[in-house]
């Protein structure tokens, strides 16, 4: 993991470690780097609540001077709330994607960073799942945060 991907994982994990969610919600955060995985069960019980992994590069337009490469960094970001005696399970669900969105995509001012396109932030994917024991609502969005790069240096990717 270079430098820029690790200092805007590190912005996107204070920014979310900042936001109190409620006390139904189990507010950890896991950095993985260098991949995308699923948690598994273990994991989920223990309340593993967000992970945040380098997604890639691709080309993007020429500039003056030298070509760009955009690389995009996928936030996979897990979430985990437990489920309160006769709550929609579907409505909790969807209310704690919202929340995840608003809190990584509502205010980017966290990303200090020049390089990073704010314009270019997208919610890749949303899924509401129920633990197996029926007991939590796990709540997955994959966002996307692209930032440039010149050819130039390799080594600041």
């Amino acid at each position: 993991m270079k430098a820029r991907t690790r200092s805007i994982i590190e912005s996107v994990t204070t920014k979310l470690a900042s936001v109190t969610p409620g006390q139904n919600y189990v507010n950890t955060i896991a950095k993985i780097e260098g991949g995308r995985r699923n948690f598994d069960t273990n994991e989920m019980e223990k309340g593993v609540c967000v992970c945040v992994a380098y997604g890639g590069t691709a080309l993007g337009s020429k500039a003056p001077g030298a070509p760009q490469q955009i690389s995009e960094l996928g936030l996979v970001i897990e979430a985990h709330k437990y489920k309160t005696a006769g709550a929609d399970v579907q409505a909790e669900g969807l209310d704690l994607l919202a929340d995840i969105e608003k809190a990584v995509l509502g205010d980017t001012s966290y990303l200090k960073q020049t390089y990073v396109m704010r314009q270019g932030m997208l919610n890749e994917s949303e899924e509401v799942q129920i633990s197996e024991d029926g007991n939590a609502i796990v709540a997955t969005s994959v966002i996307t945060i692209p930032f440039i790069k010149q050819y130039a240096n390799p080594h600041e990717e």
